[in-house]
């Protein structure tokens, strides 16, 4: 146990040193295996449904007021491109 206590903070400590490496290495990582990550992706999430509604609904209940700000600036910035989509879906 103590073990993995050590390792995890080892980790997280390599982590915040290397912040940028290693965010450089994911992101060429990414780029050359865009499709194999986007399905791994996929399959977590199929697999993990439950787990993920919660942590959304959780993540809402915390963050109204911001995801309530981010909407209106979102409405504000697009607000043409919105109602264009709302004619044509009406019709």
């Amino acid at each position: 146990m103590k073990n993995k206590e050590k390792n995890k903070e080892y980790q997280k400590e390599y982590y915040l040193k290397n912040k940028d490496k290693i965010s450089e290495r994911m992101k060429k990582y990414y780029k050359e295996n865009k499709d194999k990550m986007l399905e791994k992706k996929k399959k977590y999430r199929l697999k993990n449904k439950e787990k993920i509604r919660e942590y959304q609904k959780e993540y809402r209940l915390e963050n109204k007021n911001k995801i309530s700000e981010k909407n209106k600036e979102y409405y504000l910035e697009n607000k043409e491109k919105l109602k264009e989509y709302n004619k044509k879906s009406n019709d």
